[in-house]
């Protein structure tokens, strides 16, 4: 038995993790068609270890933050699986340093619309704000923490990639979400109304 993991709010990430909780295989895809290609690339990356999707032992995916239309690509794919009664376990992005053991940090992200979107933690104590990215800047230079984004870099910043956390190791990853039942609603930056809102003149 296997479980499958994806996530789609930046770009196509999928890999089979075996009962021990290390990679068989995962893979990172660049591209902006996200939900014309995962189901194809799922199955045959399961196809190609001889598996398929009803012998999945559960499916993880990345809730967000991300674009609004990967995050629903991937939740729209998580409510397929869930008609064949396979458990389901989600996170955020921004959990994943936590989850990995810093202790402190921020991590960040595009929020559009020239904002910068800031999760920071130390120890239990949790904070997250938007900021104009030149306000954002001054913010995250004076916290003097530990940085992390999706990617190694991020507005010119030096930053830890949260994603290259479950490439080196996904057990950390795993061993959270098996004892997390509880699924993470869909993390958007800002209300779906706020989001689709027309500027006003």
């Amino acid at each position: 038995m296997t479980h499958l993991l994806i996530d789609t709010t930046q770009k196509i990430f999928i890999g089979l993790l075996d009962e021990n909780h290390k990679w068989i295989e995962n893979k990172a895809i660049e591209t902006t068609k996200s939900s014309s290609i995962l189901h194809k690339e799922v199955y045959d990356l399961l196809r190609k270890y001889n598996t398929n999707i009803q012998s999945i032992k559960s499916l993880f995916y990345c809730s967000g933050p991300g674009s609004y239309t990967g995050m629903r690509v991937a939740d729209g794919f998580a409510k397929v699986v869930e008609f064949s009664e396979i458990p389901l376990r989600s996170y955020y992005q921004f959990e994943l340093p936590f989850i990995y053991g810093e202790k402190e940090g921020m991590w960040l992200s595009n929020a559009f619309k020239d904002e910068v979107f800031i999760f920071e933690w130390c120890g239990v104590k949790k904070n997250q704000l938007r900021l104009k990215t030149d306000k954002a800047i001054d913010y995250i230079s004076q916290k003097k923490l530990p940085l992390f984004s999706y990617d190694k870099s991020f507005i010119g910043l030096e930053v830890t990639s949260s994603q290259d956390l479950i490439v080196q190791d996904p057990y950390p990853l795993s061993q959270f979400l098996i004892g997390n039942s509880e699924l993470k609603e869909l993390f958007y930056y800002r209300s779906i109304e706020e989001e689709f809102s027309r500027k006003k003149n």
